[in-house]
């Protein structure tokens, strides 16, 4: 998660390495800048790790919760974007990033309240959209896509582009894409 401002050049490259990541290595994260990484196992972690925040408005805080069961991870998480919905009442963090969305987001995970996508200024990373709900695909501005090749997702992107006018270019795309295609609503 992501108090950096409007420092993009270090936001992308914060992105480029979530996505370019082995599985569950946010550690190398850490050499940004400003930024921390802190494995998170426990509620009293959750406040610690965004402190830093408060403190320092270029702060950008990383928590790892790779490595717990998964009714674990959506309680921590939902308390981090509860604190972080306070925080951002006082002005930062200006992002946030959920990584492996389709994990936390889905029907049944944590709840719209605790998320708060209507206060804009997340990203949210997934290769399984079709598992968002659909309050949360509704919420998204702009959309970067990767190769996608799995049926059911590209099901689920030609419907979720219906009527925008480049929707059968960029969904007949999808599958032999290679890096990354950005794609603006």
């Amino acid at each position: 998660m992501d108090g950096r401002g409007t420092h993009g050049a270090t936001g992308l490259g914060a992105l480029r390495r979530v996505c370019d990541r082995p599985e569950g290595d946010y550690r190398v994260l850490s050499r940004l800048p400003g930024a921390s990484w802190t494995d998170v196992p426990e509620p009293p972690d959750v406040d610690r790790a965004l402190e830093c925040m408060q403190h320092d408005p270029s702060a950008s805080a990383v928590l790892d919760l790779s490595m717990l069961p998964h009714d674990q991870k959506l309680a921590l998480v939902d308390r981090a974007l509860r604190r972080i919905r306070a925080m951002r009442r006082q002005g930062r963090p200006h992002w946030v990033l959920l990584d492996e969305a389709h994990y936390l987001l889905h029907e049944g995970g944590i709840g719209a309240d605790a998320v708060g996508l209507g206060d804009r200024g997340f990203c949210v990373v997934t290769y399984r959209p079709r598992w968002l709900r659909a309050s949360v695909a509704a919420a998204l501005d702009m959309c970067i896509f990767a190769r996608t090749t799995n049926k059911e997702e590209l099901v689920y992107v030609r419907a979720m582009l219906a009527g925008h006018r480049d929707a059968e270019t960029v969904s007949g795309t999808l599958p032999y894409l290679s890096p990354h295609f950005r794609f603006d609503r």
